[in-house]
């Protein structure tokens, strides 16, 4: 039997010339073909790519058997007389909101019902993972996350971070363990859509004394990756201590007992001009994180048994530690690289030789927004600890006596223009790797900016004039950038009766600044916005009743739910959590206490009646802190009990750790003699650091402005 079959086959292909087909097949292209009579079935297309995708570009449309495809591309519908290939048509350059409608026929005539296909293009990844953390118990690392929610998950890849992360990983590309996304950044492990729980990646590395951080992504099955979370260890730096030997004769600088992770170099030279003795040191960080607020602290008592009696003035250095000379080195040295100062003695001569004891510290700057027309600067880099005499405040009548007063560091370019005005920053933060991050009022932008070299590095324009961007967070690991962009000019809004504008919540890479993610949040005044501790959670404070407060879930980015006190919200926080339960206060003329369901716990009435609320921050002994235009208040959040902060005037508050920051005034001489009828004592703002009662510790003087109601300090 099977032979006859064969041969029949064999006589009917057989029976075909150039001309004509024989009975039982048909022409094919340049071949006669059997065909089934008993097949009733149409073709069956498959389409590429499928329906979501990155792009559409070249479109292959096959058939499941010989067939003639008919199609069109602009919506219309095909006929015969459309264009047509067999068996597969491959279509080039095809735009990403092409309309395609096709339909086959097979060698039997059974003709497929004419389909239409469009494309969602999804070139938008899955929110950052949750419950990232990292654990470092030498040399064990551990790293946890839990992969986000998506309708179509790919995976999470994860990074060991030993050095800049200056590259995330590219959209619609495939990783594997080893892959190097930028030098020092490594991807160690790989998981696919399978896992979906809390997930546990270790490996045993021992590290230098620096920081320890790693990063995550998740991606989608179109390998879309979406924004980073990211932890990190500080691995401590032993203290650093080094002595040169100074020989002005020979014009060297030698080291004769080096600091272990802090490199010094330099020069001397003696001029008998100005008797001056100049020693140029250059520090170079040998550690693996970023030394923020570098400086060096002479621990030789002076005078020096050759004569070198003291610096030549104040400007030389930048004050004393505990009565010991210090000299900052910049805002910032990165991992590897250096930066350069000098100090000048007086009291030398030209064979004069000294050996100086050097302690190389490092520590939290702090910086706080700037408006400046003249558009030089986007603000000051401030050490956060040590006090200088480079600046000096005149304690007259009515002052509380003197104050220690910390100098500034440096400086940052200035921010993007726009508006009429100069360069205005508004809020942001610091990243691990040595960033600062900051918003624009005066044009729709956002730049990062070098600490180090005070280089403004990229700006992302969010929306077109008129625009503003008043408030930017970071997520704990400076990974994640949300920022709130706003129609219009903030004056208008804030202070001539403008009501609200148009607002939108972006999400960003703290890295490249490339958005991941927009959110419309409506009309609101944009307020202020905070990020939960577990990065899980944002809030927006709209400063309109009728709104209240957006809570936005960060692993989906989409508003979850709106909490409305029925005062005007004009500032929200995270608080400590409620039986394990995340909670929001929200202030505004009271302090309310919300579950993150919008479940109101306590409402308690703040003190003080003047101006708005600007700002607010939670510091120790569960304590709130309010800052309005012109005045602070406290508010026990166990007891309701408010309290005015005398002396302070309010505008800002910030707390990091028990540190609380708040803007203050001081006063100085006017000119000598003053001009009349100028007065004999002119008041200034500064920031300044107080206790838990509102005594000042320190006073911070530097480049910024009082108006955007802010005070940053970097995380180390």
């Amino acid at each position: 039997m099977l032979r006859g079959v064969i041969s029949l086959f064999l006589l009917l292909v057989a029976a075909c010339d150039d001309r004509v087909c024989g009975m039982g097949t048909v022409r094919y292209g340049d071949e006669c073909v059997l065909v089934d009579p008993f097949d009733k079935e149409p073709p069956v297309i498959t389409v590429d790519p499928p329906r979501y995708t990155r792009q559409v570009g070249i479109v292959r449309l096959t058939s499941n058997k010989p067939a003639k495809i008919y199609y069109t591309i602009d919506g219309q519908s095909p006929t015969t007389d459309s264009a047509h290939e067999d068996e597969q048509v491959v279509i080039p350059g095809v735009p990403d909101n092409a309309e395609l409608r096709f339909f086959a026929i097979d060698l039997n005539g059974n003709r497929s019902p004419e389909q239409l296909i469009t494309w969602i293009i999804d070139r938008d990844g899955p929110g950052a993972p949750l419950d990232f953390a990292l654990s470092f118990n030498s040399p064990t690392r551990t790293v946890q996350f839990t992969p986000p929610p998506d309708p179509r998950p790919g995976g999470v890849v994860v990074a060991r971070v030993e050095g800049p992360l200056a590259s995330p990983p590219i959209s619609g590309k495939a990783y594997d363990v080893g892959d190097v996304l930028s030098p020092g950044v490594t991807i160690v492990a790989k998981y696919g859509p399978e896992v979906t729980t809390l997930t546990q990646f270790a490996e045993s590395l021992a590290a230098s004394p620096g920081l320890v951080r790693y990063a995550a992504w998740a991606f989608d099955d179109l390998l879309n990756y979406g924004p980073p979370a990211g932890d990190y260890a500080l691995v401590p730096i032993p203290t650093q201590m080094a002595t040169i030997h100074v020989d002005a004769a020979a014009g060297t600088v030698n080291v004769t007992s080096p600091a272990s992770h802090t490199m010094i170099s330099g020069t001397t030279s003696f001029s008998a001009t100005t008797g001056l003795l100049t020693v140029d040191l250059t520090m170079r960080n040998d550690t693996t994180r970023v030394l923020y607020g570098p400086k060096m602290v002479l621990t030789n008592t002076l005078p020096l048994p050759n004569g070198v009696a003291s610096f030549n003035d104040d400007t030389t250095t930048d004050g004393t530690a505990t009565g010991q000379p210090v000299r900052f080195f910049g805002g910032a040295i990165l991992p590897g690289t250096t930066q350069a100062a000098a100090w000048k003695f007086k009291g030398a001569n030209a064979t004069t030789t000294m050996d100086l004891t050097l302690e190389i510290k490092n520590g939290p700057v702090l910086t706080a927004p700037v408006w400046d027309y003249s558009s030089v600067t986007g603000g000051s880099i401030m050490d956060a600890e040590y006090p200088t005499v480079r600046k000096t405040v005149y304690t007259g009548p009515g002052s509380t006596g003197p104050e220690t007063i910390t100098g500034e560091m440096s400086e940052i370019g200035a921010a993007p223009t726009g508006q009429g005005g100069g360069s205005m920053t508004t809020q942001g933060g610091f990243t691990p790797d040595g960033r600062l991050i900051l918003g624009n009022r005066t044009s729709g932008t956002i730049s990062s900016f070098d600490v180090q070299t005070g280089a403004r590095l990229i700006t992302t324009e969010l929306r077109p004039q008129k625009a503003f961007v008043p408030r930017v967070v970071l997520d704990r690991s400076g990974s994640a950038v949300y920022a709130l962009v706003a129609d219009g000019h903030p004056y208008n809004i804030y202070q001539n009766g403008g009501g609200s504008t148009r607002s939108e919540l972006v999400r960003l890479d703290a890295t490249t600044l490339t958005v991941t993610g927009r959110l419309d949040i409506g009309n609101t005044r944009t307020r202020n916005i905070d990020i939960s501790p577990d990065s899980r959670w944002l809030i927006v404070s709209t400063g309109i009743t009728s709104l209240g407060v957006l809570v936005i879930d960060l692993s989906t980015f989409t508003i979850k739910t709106t909490i409305k006190p029925d005062f005007k919200p004009q500032a929200a926080l995270f608080a400590p959590a409620i039986e394990g339960q995340p909670s929001v206060v929200v202030v505004g003329e009271s302090a309310a206490i919300y579950r993150l369901d919008g479940t109101l716990v306590r409402q308690d009435p703040v003190a003080g009646v003047t101006g708005k609320v600007v700002g607010a921050a939670l510091g120790p002994n569960n304590k709130l802190w309010v800052a309005r235009e012109d005045e602070l208040v406290t508010n026990d959040l166990g007891t309701g009990v408010s309290t005015i902060i005398p002396v302070l005037t309010g505008w800002s508050v910030a707390i990091y750790g028990n540190e609380i920051y708040a803007y203050g005034s001081y006063e100085y001489p006017p000119p000598n003699p003053p001009p009349p009828p100028a007065p004999q004592i002119q008041m200034g703002q500064n920031i300044k650091r107080i206790d838990d009662t509102g005594a000042v510790l320190k006073s911070y003087f530097g480049w910024y402005s009082l108006d955007s109601h802010w005070v940053g300090r970097s995380p180390f």
